[in-house]
């Protein structure tokens, strides 16, 4: 107990000084070496536990003062990369990758103090309550929560991790729960155990010891698992649950140089196990550096750090190692791509071609099937005319006649009359020969010509025609054409001379009608007179027979007369029912003697 608080004291002397000796080469010395630690217990404990050996190496080495800078697990890579620290003291596994990124080089290797004898590798244990029965073997662990420091900590996590995986469990798969602490430090993993946060739960072979020491927890109260794979060689005496692996190393940076690397180096093995600064560290001092090969075992099997990518093709490593090849490929595809661009590019302009072509074509095609169906329309409409249909030349002669045509005319061979002057055929007067002529001059001159001509067919039928001369032009604005249709009047000329007999007859009738008046008057003169002198001549019947006859006579003129009124005035006639016997009877006498006596008048009428 008193040794206890002698080495207690020295630390805290060793600490003053430091700090003096800190404050007053800080006035002397602007640029300290820096020496970056793993704060696996935190960062207190990472001071009070090595700022002794800063002080140490202080005081070793001449014009160089020595700080430690505490690093948790996330901050070794960046200090490490960016060049903060010159030194870095962390665990195996770190060094490893570091050595393998950043160039760093071992100079020493720690012996930790345990038990009061030192050891130049260090071991994980695995540990659960003491209490918990149901769990005595890696597999018990399966379904259960876990806990261990950090996931690149090699005591802290990837020694178990080794040991489980060979015993056939996948941690990330087989387990209920696997924690990582917030702090990376070790202790917080032990109290989650104690307080029943995880069932188990793995940390560094010597934190349970010396967290009993420190009267932080009763190891009674723990169960260690003693279950690992490897050689059991140099099997330190105490419980511990995997392989021994080389303790943390002192590594140089690439950037600081060998000089000073050497005179630490030398300083540190030098160092005495029983100073108090080896026994501020809670280690046996230094010993020279240590061959790391089975952390490079241990992180390949596991595929992590620097292994991360084992078995993996990684770009980097085809580029290195095939660029030649590469650059072959690279060339090669170039052209090709180059050549493969330009044929699509043809291809493109050929589809592009082929797609207008064939869009040409579709219209094409449509256009000519609107021009078949217009043609087949146009010959519909002139083979369905009534007219005679002809196409002349501008000469005149005739190039085509429609069938209607032919048929009208009479022509049973077209072939007869084709390239001959139209109007021979369609003309027989002089007058209809030059009215023709100016119709067909008018429309050459883009006009409109017109005439009407009698004509007979070609077998001699009388027909009247009415022609109308109209131009066909071209695409040049030109006349090209002569389009004559022809109508067969004949029936109109004929109703024309019917409606002008009509009129005659109407002139007619309404002179016969102002003469049938005027007659009309003189007869009623001659049959009134006549009834006078029936009336003064009653006796004489001889006389009286006369003129009896010239009264009937002028009756039936004035009968007629007013039949002819009637007529001429469109009167509605009522027609009546006449005895033609008797009507016979009473002309025969006036007949008798108009006629001359070597005439025989001879009547028979029916009964």
């Amino acid at each position: 107990m008193i040794k206890r608080l002698v080495i207690k004291f020295q630390i805290m002397i060793t600490i003053f000084l430091f700090t003096l000796l800190i404050t007053g080469s800080s006035w002397g010395e602007e640029n300290p070496v820096k020496i970056g630690v793993l704060a696996m217990r935190g960062t207190d404990q990472c001071l009070k536990n090595w700022s002794p050996t800063a002080e140490y190496l202080s005081v070793r080495i001449p014009g160089k003062t020595f700080v430690i800078i505490p690093l948790d697990h996330m901050q070794i890579y960046p200090s490490v990369k960016k060049g903060e620290v010159d030194f870095i003291l962390a665990n195996s596994n770190f060094y490893v990758e570091l050595e393998h990124l950043y160039e760093a080089t071992r100079i020493a290797t720690l012996k930790n103090r345990c038990l009061d004898s030192f050891y130049s590798k260090y071991w994980g244990v695995i540990f659960w309550k003491a209490d918990r029965k149901d769990m005595r073997q890696l597999n018990d662990l399966k379904a259960k929560t876990f806990m261990a420091t950090e996931e690149y900590s090699l005591g802290g996590w990837l020694m178990a991790w080794r040991e489980f995986k060979e015993k056939g469990v996948d941690p990330y798969r087989d387990f209920k729960d696997l924690k990582f602490t917030d702090t990376g430090i070790q202790d917080d993993v032990v109290y989650a155990v104690r307080d029943g946060k995880a069932d188990a739960g793995t940390v560094r072979y010597d934190t349970l010891m010396r967290m009993h020491a420190e009267g932080k927890i009763d190891l009674k109260n723990f169960s260690v698992v003693h279950e690992h794979g490897g050689e059991d060689v140099d099997c330190p005496p105490f419980p511990h649950s995997t392989r021994g692996y080389p303790e943390w190393p002192m590594a140089k940076l690439k950037h600081t140089p060998d000089e000073l690397a050497e005179k630490v180096a030398i300083a540190l093995v030098e160092m005495p196990a029983d100073s108090f600064v080896a026994i501020a560290a809670e280690c046996g001092g230094w010993t020279i550096p240590m061959n790391y090969q089975s952390v490079h075992e241990c992180l390949k099997y596991l595929k992590v750090g620097c292994y991360r990518d084992l078995g993996k093709i990684t770009i980097a490593d085809v580029v290195r190692n095939y660029w030649r090849w590469i650059l072959l490929a690279v060339v090669l595809f170039l052209i090709m791509t180059g050549y493969s661009i330009a044929i699509i590019i043809l291809n493109r302009n050929i589809k592009a071609s082929n797609e207008k072509l064939k869009l040409e074509v579709n219209e094409r095609i449509k256009t000519e099937e609107a021009l078949r169906k217009s043609e087949e329309f146009n010959k519909r409409i002139i083979e369905n005319s009534i007219d005679c249909i002809t196409i002349l030349d501008l000469d005149g002669r005739l190039e085509f006649t429609s069938e209607s045509g032919q048929k009208l005319m009479e022509i049973e061979d077209i072939s007869t009359y084709l390239n001959q002057p139209w109007v021979d055929l369609l003309t027989c007067s002089d007058d209809s020969y030059k009215a023709a002529l100016e119709a067909i001059s008018k429309a050459e001159e883009r006009g409109t010509g017109h005439f009407s001509a009698y004509c007979p067919t070609v077998k001699g039928i009388p027909k009247w025609w009415d022609t109308i001369i109209t131009p066909i032009m071209g695409k040049d604005g030109k006349v090209e054409r002569l389009l004559s249709v022809s109508r067969d009047i004949t029936g109109h000329k004929r109703l024309e001379a019917q409606f002008f007999q009509a009129q005659k007859m109407e002139a007619i009738g309404t002179l016969a009608g102002g003469i049938a008046h005027d007659f009309n008057n003189l007869l009623t003169a001659i049959i009134g007179n006549a009834q006078l002198v029936l009336m003064d001549v009653i006796k004489d019947e001889s006389l009286r027979e006369e003129i009896e006859e010239i009264k009937k006579a002028g009756e039936k003129a004035a009968s007629l007369t007013r039949q002819l009124l009637a007529f001429s005035r469109k009167q509605i006639i009522k027609p009546e029912v006449l005895d033609l016997n008797e009507e016979i009877h009473e002309t025969e006498k006036m007949l008798k003697r108009m006629i001359k006596e070597d005439i025989e008048f001879l009547l028979v009428l029916e009964p």
